[in-house]
């Protein structure tokens, strides 16, 4: 504990299943009137930001993470609730007081100890890192394993395919998949995995598993199928999959009763996510004992991998159906634990996408904190489906995205903003497509059998590597809210008012900020902004008085506010500590913005910045390794495109500058244009420099090109 955070132990002690505990920092009486962020339980597997203008106007519902500002907007304060795996910890807010509601999962009747975490910011610098803070101060409480939060997903760094969505008719209903269904929408582009969702199980009309196959209209056995795809030109095949929640748990009639033991539960329906509220529904539903949980998953995910199956979706294994009594929640446990032990033993933990698992568990406990598990990042659902019939489908899906990753990009997941569509326009596909470019998560197109792709588009989200694969360009860093703008109002009104602003940081060369309108559609609202130094800072992690220097652009124009402004006025802005500036922002409905943060590099001719890859949403991804000299810039990029893009800011003799430049010792073709570039109130002269990859530039056995810009007179 120090003078900026704060550690509350609480016990549950053995004759106590579940109970409420008080939050005791005194820091909190000072915050009873201030605005109010929690990452709140909408639904019974999935949170969204709850903001309130006070803590006696936020709702009755489970919070994982709460953000308090002080009344004068001076301070900020981050609470986190510390599960284990013994005992569920989550916030409830009730009469203006922050407690922490206590579930006992564990049949053992020991004393268990869970924290409270509280971390206290006064600057910006401090607020930005607050939430980080708390998580680290969490994981030394449990132990946690630590694993790189960079490591690559091979398995899913090419475009692929979901079939969510694919089936959906027009009235909302899903069309069961078949076999000449699925290979109908294989599309013409090159795509690495493809993910048969919902439909394919063998279960009854109650929507009960019967057993391990695949259900018998498919139209070929699931080894057949999987065959089939794979012959067509796929490289890994995986298939969705649930035992609780979705699916009613077990057939009474089905072989997998005696087998696994199964037993009846009681079931209730848990609103606003707290488990200690729900009341048995008068149902039971049969699932594998908790001796048998684990032998269950690997038995089931083993028979998966016989058929050729490379990955699997997991739903529901944060659902709290169960949580009407003690058996309930530790059968729950039981399967968590076994399903990861066995896809950690059969496909490994890379190959899992973990979804509908918004819980304590994952975002408080030993999913999210990596321990009592198997170690590693989990692949984890962000947020609720892609175009769900809710009342604000499209801005709902980039609104909880964005939020939901101030905790989850610092927790051992990987944030997955789950699937979309590259056409129709209906389904705001340039919207979408920012967003899972600007994530780490896979990217899966779940375009329809009578829509077209659009290969444009497709274009944009993907790039080729030195070896000749099409992979998907996109961050390694998930976006997030800018911690400036967590408790900005209007951004969600029927009415003019802010974007929601986000962005990734790309390393040393900078980051991509985005910008989106989600007032509600059934507005013409327009979402109006500026992008200014302060967004940078909190972009970048920079130190207050940062000297560094950073070029904004708009390279790709997807508003028409942008594209009016290309050939009327400035789209190039200079920011600094000093000189600050702003980068204008407008949206209509439907309309989403990026711009490039690029760090400005000075050499003795000019200044000079690199845009990165002209035409592609996460341009930054995969630039590495800069080094500057007198004259020169030396770099290495992941990908090829239609040219890197650099930006020049020179002196007045920044036009008779020539410019050479190379991809791995050949001569690029260098296409040069002049452009106007605001610092301040003021313009400077600049030069927007396009480096073509030469043709024989894929060759050889390096893993990037290496590119070299030379300026001289």
């Amino acid at each position: 504990m120090s003078d900026s955070s704060y550690i509350q132990e609480i016990i549950v002690s053995t004759n106590e299943n579940k109970i409420r505990v008080s939050l005791d920092w005194d820091r909190l009486i000072d915050f009873q009137v201030g605005k109010v962020v929690s990452l709140a339980r909408d639904q019974q597997f999935w949170v969204s930001p709850d903001i309130a203008s006070s803590l006696s106007a936020h709702s009755h519902k489970a919070s994982h993470l709460i953000l308090l500002k002080s009344k004068d907007g001076c301070t900020t304060l981050v609470l986190y609730p510390v599960s284990t795996s013994d005992v569920n910890n989550v916030f409830v807010i009730e009469d203006g007081k922050i407690k922490s509601n206590l579930q006992r999962v564990s049949l053992e009747k020991t004393d268990e100890i869970v924290w409270v975490i509280c971390v206290e910011a006064k600057t910006p610098v401090q607020e930005r890192r607050s939430v980080s803070k708390a998580i680290k101060i969490a994981r030394g409480l449990v132990g946690s394993n630590k694993v790189d939060k960079s490591h690559d997903l091979d398995i899913f760094d090419q475009l692929g395919v979901c079939t969510w969505e694919s089936f959906k008719q027009p009235d909302g209903s899903r069309t069961r998949p078949t076999l000449d269904l699925l290979l109908s929408i294989i599309p013409k582009h090159p795509i690495g995995t493809y993910l048969i969702d919902d439909g394919w199980q063998d279960v009854s009309p109650e929507r009960k598993l019967n057993s391990f196959n695949a259900y018998s209209a498919l139209g070929a056995t699931l080894s057949e199928t999987v065959e089939a795809l794979k012959d067509r030109g796929v490289g890994k095949v995986g298939v969705w999959m649930t035992l609780q929640g979705y699916w009613e748990g077990i057939h009474p009639s089905s072989e997998l009763v005696e087998k696994y033991h199964c037993k009846q539960y009681q079931v209730g329906k848990v609103l606003g996510g707290l488990e200690d509220e729900s009341e048995p529904s008068g149902k039971t539903l049969f699932y594998p004992s908790p001796e048998k949980a684990g032998s269950f998953w690997e038995d089931y995910l083993t028979t998966l991998k016989e058929s050729g199956i490379d990955f699997v979706k997991i739903d529901n294994q944060g659902y709290s159906e169960m949580a009407v009594d003690p058996a309930g929640l530790h059968l729950q446990r039981s399967l968590f634990l076994g399903c990861m032990k066995a896809v950690e033993k059969v496909f490994g933990l890379n190959a899992v996408i973990v979804c509908m698992a918004h819980n304590e568990r994952m975002l408080n406990g030993p999913g999210g904190l990596n321990f009592d598990r198997p170690s590693d990042n989990l692949i984890f659902r962000n947020s609720d489906d892609f175009a769900i019939p809710l009342t604000l489908d499209h801005t709902d899906h980039i609104y909880m995205n964005l939020y939901t990753s101030i905790l989850t990009s610092n927790l051992a997941l990987i944030p997955d903003f789950d699937m979309l569509a590259s056409s129709p326009k209906s389904q705001w596909p340039i919207y979408h497509a920012l967003l899972r470019s600007l994530g780490p998560g896979p990217v899966l197109l779940s375009d329809t059998p009578h829509d077209i792709p659009d290969e444009a588009l497709i274009s944009r989200m993907t790039g080729e590597t030195k070896d000749g694969v099409i992979k998907v360009i996109k961050a390694t860093n998930a976006a997030q809210v800018l911690s400036r703008r967590w408790f900005s109002e209007g951004v969600r009104g029927s009415k003019e008012g802010p974007a929601l602003v986000a962005g990734s940081k790309f390393g040393e060369v900078g980051g991509i900020i985005g910008a989106w309108n989600v007032h509600h559609p059934n507005t013409e609202a327009i979402a109006k902004d500026q992008i200014s130094w302060e967004d940078v800072e909190d972009l970048l992690d920079l130190e207050e008085n940062s000297a560094s220097e950073y070029l904004l652009s708009i390279p790709l124009n997807i508003s028409k506010h942008s594209q009016k402004q290309e050939s009327n006025s400035p789209i190039v802005t200079l920011v600094n500590a000093s000189d600050q500036g702003t980068m204008d922002i407008e949206l209509e409905k439907g309309e989403s913005e990026m711009v490039v943060v690029s760090k400005v590099y000075n050499l003795h001719a000019a200044r000079l910045a690199i845009v990165g890859l002209k035409g592609k949403f996460a341009s930054l991804a995969g630039i590495e390794h800069i080094s500057t000299n007198k004259d020169s810039i030396t770099f290495r990029s992941t990908y090829s495109a239609q040219a890197i893009s650099i930006i020049l800011i020179g002196e007045e003799d920044i036009s008779s500058a020539s410019i050479k430049a190379s991809m791995d010792g050949v001569d690029s073709k260098v296409d040069v244009h002049a452009i106007t570039i605001r610092q301040g109130t003021e313009t400077v002269t600049g030069r927007l420099i396009d480096l073509h990859f030469p043709p024989e530039s894929n060759q050889g056995q390096k893993a990037a090109w290496d590119v070299e810009i030379v300026l001289g007179h």
